[in-house]
């Protein structure tokens, strides 16, 4: 476990619960959004002796990298959707956005989660990544974040949303090889398209020099690091999407 710095609760501060495959990343954050605390555990581990009891006045869990489908608003069908693709699940979430609705299988470390903090609200990256990607102002655009081995992205064609999914991908070749894809699926012009990836800086160069002659220039998400931290080595994305997916939340 790795801890940021030592906690005095707040009831004003607000917790943020970003849970990954293989880790979680707990931070709490006070009335202005500054950091106060962050906690990095093993996904198998228990709840942080420094926030039992600590009360909060927002909670929020973030579900990353979880198996998910999409389907229409208000769609009956949608847990058998996803059902065919992934097989049956008991622990199926519905979230719904202003578009569409997403079903995905909850995490295991929910219900463990939810015993030490009231009030647990959650989420998935899916959400969270379509609600960024929508406000931004680019009609044509391509966005992605890797993690576990895995490559989400999103697609925008003329102003509508076209896509959100995930690919295996466990190196920069194959990275570039999904989202070349899903440009050419779409029928998207690469040299038109507004291209970003959510990652650390050095992630970033590697991504560059893949896509240079292939796509407009790659730009990368602004994310809002803690006071005196600027960037993250490239070993820790989901540290960095941590970050990133309580600059959507909060």
């Amino acid at each position: 476990m790795t801890e940021q710095a030592a906690y005095i609760n707040a009831v004003s501060d607000r917790l943020m619960v970003s849970l990954f495959k293989e880790k979680v990343v707990y931070q709490v954050y006070n009335k202005d959004n500054a950091l106060k605390c962050k906690f990095v555990l093993d996904h198998k581990s228990s709840y942080p002796v420094s926030l039992q009891n600590a009360i909060f006045s927002s909670s929020t869990l973030v579900s990353s990298g979880m198996p998910f489908s999409l389907g229409p608003l208000n769609d009956p069908e949608i847990k058998l959707h996803y059902s065919l693709n992934y097989g049956l699940s008991d622990n199926l979430e519905i979230q719904e956005s202003e578009l569409f609705a997403i079903a995905y299988n909850s995490p295991y470390a929910f219900t463990a989660i939810s015993q030490q903090v009231v009030g647990l609200q959650l989420t998935s990256d899916i959400h969270l990544g379509y609600t960024y990607t929508a406000q931004k102002s680019h009609k044509n655009a391509v966005y992605f974040y890797c993690q576990a081995n895995e490559i989400t992205v999103f697609a925008w064609k003329e102003g509508q949303f076209m896509l959100a999914n995930r690919y295996p991908s466990e190196n920069a070749e194959e990275t570039f090889y999904y989202v070349m894809l899903v440009i050419e699926q779409l029928e998207l012009n690469p040299n038109e398209i507004y291209f970003e990836c959510i990652s650390t800086k050095g992630m970033h160069e590697t991504y560059i020099t893949f896509f240079k002659n292939y796509v407009s220039p790659l730009h990368l998400a602004n994310v809002s690091f803690p006071s005196g931290q600027t960037t993250l080595d490239e070993n820790k994305e989901e540290e960095l999407l941590a970050y990133f997916f309580a600059q959507c939340a909060l």
